[in-house]
């Protein structure tokens, strides 16, 4: 308050040499010494009003921020105590001003083991604490584990119209290291990326997707990006008629003949491969005769084998499932 005063008798003083400044100019311009009077009594009432306003007491409601202070390296918390502590303080104008603007951290000591820790905090000596809500927390904490977890593509990745990718994208890296409470990582068994879209994609696909934070930092990860690689082409649809043929037939066992014994394949092709697919020998349709052994429904499904180093995509399949007789034979 001393300080608050010092400052109100400087300022008398610059007031009064201000006066006499304008006193001497009088001559000059009457009009400003008239007029500065006037201000100079309003300023100097309204600093006397506040002055007394802020010797008076009291009370106010402050929300504080709380922050976890020594926290084991071999523990983490299960969820986060609540953000906020609601304080009801009194005390003088003055020191309420500056606390108002300057609050103080709430510490919430986590060195206490498994009781609730205090709600404690710096205030200036002439401010009393009234009420804190809560007056307590307690803090929940487990054993820090770390695992290694497949990472989850969540983004939305679209060719441009007559393209497709032919194979499945590949991550970079495919997995991630996440660290945390043991009863929270033993739950998780794969990681997502950020919901991100890629649309029109017709050429080489090389692009960053963020890994989402779906814990809100219980959970911490060591990268918090991948990158995304893959190449569209351009297609064109084509179809082959295939024989089906049964597999793994046993040498004891009568023959097994399917009806029809052929399927029509609709694929799509990439246009550079369009001639080698449509000739490829490893082009096939079969049906293991296990298959046949297990089945109740007399009909089957036929098993399309496309050519492994070509890039062409199956669409579909006509007729997409099969009758099947089995031979006994004669005696």
């Amino acid at each position: 308050m001393n300080s608050f005063i010092d400052k109100l008798l400087q300022l008398a003083a610059w007031i009064r040499r201000q006066l006499l400044e304008v006193g001497y100019r009088s001559a000059d311009d009457p009009k400003r010494f008239q007029s500065f009077p006037m201000a100079v009594c309003v300023l100097a009432a309204l600093l006397i009003w506040l002055s007394l306003s802020l010797d008076e007491t009291y009370t106010i409601d402050l929300n504080l921020d709380t922050r976890v202070v020594n926290l084991h390296l071999d523990s983490v918390l299960v969820r986060f105590p609540s953000e906020s502590i609601k304080a009801t303080v009194t005390g003088t104008g003055m020191a309420l001003f500056g606390l108002r603007y300057d609050r103080p951290l709430v510490d919430l000591e986590a060195s206490r083991g498994t009781s609730a820790t205090p709600v404690i905090f710096d205030i200036p000596q002439d401010v009393t604490v009234i009420q804190l809500i809560p007056d307590r927390v307690e803090l929940h904490k487990d054993v820090r584990i770390s695992k290694r977890v497949q990472i989850r593509l969540m983004a939305t990745i679209e060719p441009r119209p007559r393209h497709d990718f032919f194979s499945e994208f590949i991550q970079v890296p495919d997995s991630v290291t996440i660290s945390g409470a043991k009863s929270i990582v033993d739950e998780i068994s794969s990681w997502p990326t950020a919901a991100t879209s890629h649309t029109d994609v017709h050429d080489t696909l090389d692009v960053v997707v963020p890994l989402a934070d779906t814990l809100s930092g219980l959970v911490t990860l060591d990268q918090s990006e991948i990158r995304v690689l893959s190449k569209a082409y351009q297609y064109t649809e084509a179809a082959r008629v295939l024989t089906v043929q049964v597999t793994d037939l046993p040498t004891t066992q009568p023959p097994v003949e399917l009806d029809p014994g052929s399927v029509e394949v609709t694929y799509r092709v990439a246009l550079e491969h369009y001639d080698e697919v449509l000739a490829a020998g490893d082009f096939y349709a079969t049906v293991p005769y296990a298959v046949i052994r297990n089945d109740t429904t007399g009909r089957v499904v036929p098993r399309i084998h496309l050519p492994m180093e070509l890039l062409a995509r199956q669409t579909d399949v006509f007729p997409r499932m099969l009758a099947y007789f089995i031979y006994l034979g004669t005696e």
